[in-house]
């Protein structure tokens, strides 16, 4: 199953954060995800849409963020069964970018999406990031 969590937005109104990995395909030396990834293990043969049924009960609106989701083989199965069978208002997906262009369906279900960038070209001064891929998320 998925980590998940609530936070206030104001006014009352709550989002639900859903980790659905904590796998990642750029190496950032600042970033704290660098567990093993226990959550692709326990979901290997389990969709995480019972926990946005759950989150749902509770608000309209989702944050599926990780690691890097768009790693999940079935992330597109996910945002759309959030979408448009648990019927949030509000889907925002937080990316690194880099696999985009490989998950069309994610884009017809989200209604937001959150691309984290590091860095607006390129800076091979800056050795954060794995420089091709990064190239790569640019480009997409």
């Amino acid at each position: 199953m998925a980590s998940a969590h609530f936070a206030d937005q104001g006014r009352g109104t709550l989002r639900g954060y859903v980790y659905v990995t904590h796998k990642c395909n750029l190496a950032c030396s600042y970033c704290t995800q660098k567990e093993p990834d226990v959550l692709q293990r326990r979901t290997a043969n389990a969709r995480d849409d019972s926990v946005a049924e759950r989150i749902r009960k509770e608000t309209d609106s989702i944050v599926i963020t990780g690691g890097e989701p768009t790693l999940r083989a079935d992330i597109e199965e996910l945002v759309e069964a959030a979408r448009f069978e648990c019927r949030y208002r509000s889907l925002l997906l937080i990316t690194n970018g880099t696999l985009l262009d490989r998950k069309p369906r994610i884009l017809r279900a989200v209604t937001g999406l959150v691309v984290s960038l590091d860095a607006l070209a390129a800076d091979p001064r800056i050795r954060f990031r794995n420089r091709r891929r990064c190239q790569r998320c640019w480009k997409t």
